[in-house]
């Protein structure tokens, strides 16, 4: 089956009627959800298509999904096995961006995800299950929330752990343990997070009341308050900062302003007095 050259403003669903057979994608745009219940181990292709967010739920055997040429997918989620595949994409082309592994994927058979490509980010919600990793598979950041065997050759920028249990069998360049425990990498039983930068420089700054997130350009393990500078202006006026805390896993500092409340609440201050140049890297 082929769909060609069309925008789809609502969902688009491939049923189980789509059996084993192959369904492709060309020129399509989606602007709700696309529904994989069918398919077979070769057969959804998508071709030059945006989508929005692509859920996989197939209740017999794998599937697998291509994204070729200029295709764009934003958000696929797996909630079966499945093989995701990014084949001749263009340049540029950002092909599939996040994968989600949800809660509902159960671990059967031989595999449960492998991933074959260049990703931003995968986020693993799934307990018990396997993701394989091809040699020449790239994965920016890896997000474990439940107990994952990760496998395979594949590369991985950051792999922050959110659950004891996990395995992995290649290195990352950098890993945030965000729990009281341990995550096996290879041979070897990782305690406490790492990193292989040492310096980084801060691309944006996030603010809210009370709290600042930071987007750093590279992970740098064992950072805290006494590594940053940070100031405030209210009306003109600066004012020093006290009991600064500073979450290194979720490059978050916690503020508390010294100017005067008008409760002992944390008081509200208008937070368009921060900037990027009030906070540095010492």
């Amino acid at each position: 089956m082929t769909l060609r050259n069309t925008v789809i403003k609502g969902d688009l669903i491939l049923g189980e009627a789509v059996g084993e057979g192959d369904v492709h994608l060309e020129g399509v745009t989606v602007e709700g959800t696309t529904f994989v219940n069918g398919g077979g181990e070769n057969s959804i292709y998508f071709n030059d298509s945006v989508l929005a967010t692509v859920i996989v739920n197939k209740n017999t055997g794998a599937v697998r999904i291509v994204a070729q040429g200029s295709t764009q997918v934003i958000e696929v989620q797996l909630e079966t096995p499945t093989r995701v595949v990014e084949g001749e994409l263009d340049e540029g082309a950002s092909g599939f961006e996040d994968i989600v592994v949800a809660e509902a994927m159960q671990s059967l058979g031989d595999y449960q995800v492998r991933l074959e490509g260049e990703f931003d980010t995968i986020n693993s919600r799934a307990a018990n299950i396997r993701i394989e990793l091809s040699e020449q598979t790239d994965i920016r950041t890896l997000i474990l929330n439940a107990a994952t065997a990760v496998l395979g050759e594949g590369t991985i920028g950051t792999a922050e752990i959110n659950a004891e249990g996990s395995t992995l069998s290649q290195r990352p360049q950098n890993v945030v343990l965000d729990i009281d425990g341990s995550v096996r990498i290879g041979n070897e039983e990782i305690i406490e997070s790492y990193s292989d930068e040492t310096t980084t420089t801060i691309r944006s700054i996030e603010a809210d009341q009370g709290s600042l997130s930071l987007d750093l350009a590279n992970f740098v393990a064992g950072l805290t308050a006494d590594d940053f500078a940070v100031t405030a202006k209210v009306n003109g006026q600066s004012y020093e900062l006290e009991n600064v805390q500073y979450n290194s896993s979720q490059q978050r500092f916690t503020l508390f302003p010294g100017f005067p409340c008008s409760s002992d609440r944390l008081c509200s201050y208008p937070l368009d007095r921060w900037s990027a140049q009030q906070v540095f890297l010492l």
